[in-house]
């Protein structure tokens, strides 16, 4: 198993989850040359700049079977917009839709009789 950097051994659970990264890599019989175990320590220390937890990345490139090492998805919350809106513009938008529902029942009641 290669070193890992001095940087990523000091972070809690990394060399643990280094570790498991390359007894992984063992089963799935996967080759890792010196230049891309030197490759994922580089990512592992970029993904740690940009304040990622790079023992999370490689538990969750295990979990989800991956060969090499990535971030986990964030979830995408599709039902809600990205941006909340202001309380003005939602009450506008209930006021607007409430208005459009009330004229609908006078129009019905009108037609009925």
């Amino acid at each position: 198993m290669p070193e890992l950097p001095a940087d990523l051994a000091a972070l809690p659970g990394m060399p643990e989850a280094w570790a498991q990264w390359f007894e992984y890599r063992r089963q799935r019989r996967l080759p890792t040359p010196p230049l891309t175990a030197t490759g994922m320590a580089n990512r592992l220390q970029r993904f740690a700049a940009e304040g990622d937890d790079p023992a999370e990345v490689i538990r969750n490139s295990i979990e989800c079977g991956h060969q090499g090492l990535f971030r986990a998805e964030k979830p995408r919350n599709l039902k809600f917009p990205s941006r909340p809106q202001t309380t003005e513009a939602a009450d506008a938008r209930a006021l607007t839709t409430a208005q459009a529902v009330y004229a609908a029942l006078q129009e019905d009641e009108k037609l009925a009789f």
